[in-house]
């Protein structure tokens, strides 16, 4: 039987004016491992509160062996539709966070968690603390990570606020073509390292 990976989040795994979809780490994974079926149901500016929603309808639908949540930026990051402040504050994030985790412990599915990753020092000047909101929300993401049921893969271990386009677009916030491959590449290293999936490619 065909294992399979859902992957949920906003606009991180999608593709952007620059990115092909071709190019997004959800289709390189795909490429690399053709064995597995990867679903990618991530939505452009899509907040956590809404994965909540449609994670019970997502998990009984497409019956994933192993769920991937790329969220948070789309929550953390100050807009001016808010009057320059986050869709969510800490403690709400938390809290539909938490009533995931509860589903997905619930399902017995093993999560992979994807960091915020850290935006530049440029953009910490124009939305003043933005580097610190994403630490905290990042604090949240990782919190119940055990590296057995639940995994947090810590992308401020390879991008950094002073030199963040090694792996950013120009925005300073979504992935360019070598972030996606970096992703894909950290992503099957978990899958491999804790024996999912057989891998075939590279």
């Amino acid at each position: 039987m065909t294992k399979k990976i859902l992957i949920m989040g906003a606009s991180m795994p999608l593709p952007r004016p620059a990115i092909k979809v071709a190019s997004t780490y959800p289709a390189l994974l795909q490429k690399t491992l053709p064995h597995i079926k990867v679903t990618n149901t991530a939505k452009y500016s899509q907040s956590i509160k809404r994965i909540y929603q449609t994670l019970p309808s997502q998990l009984s639908s497409y019956q994933p062996d192993i769920v991937i949540m790329h969220v948070g930026l789309a929550d953390c990051w100050p807009r001016e539709k808010f009057n320059g402040k986050s869709r969510l504050d800490v403690a709400s994030f938390t809290d539909y966070y938490e009533k995931i985790i509860k589903l997905i412990q619930a399902s017995d599915i093993p999560l992979i968690i994807v960091g915020i990753s850290p935006t530049s020092k440029k953009m910490n000047r124009k939305h003043p603390n933005v580097l610190k909101q994403i630490t905290l929300f990042n604090r949240v993401l990782k919190k119940d990570a055990d590296q057995n049921k639940i995994f947090f893969i810590d992308m401020s271990t390879y991008i950094h606020s002073n030199a963040p386009n090694k792996y950013l677009l120009p925005d300073d916030q979504h992935f360019n073509k070598a972030g996606h491959i970096l992703m894909s590449k950290l992503i099957r290293e978990l899958l491999n390292n804790h024996h999912f999936f057989s891998e075939s490619g590279s």
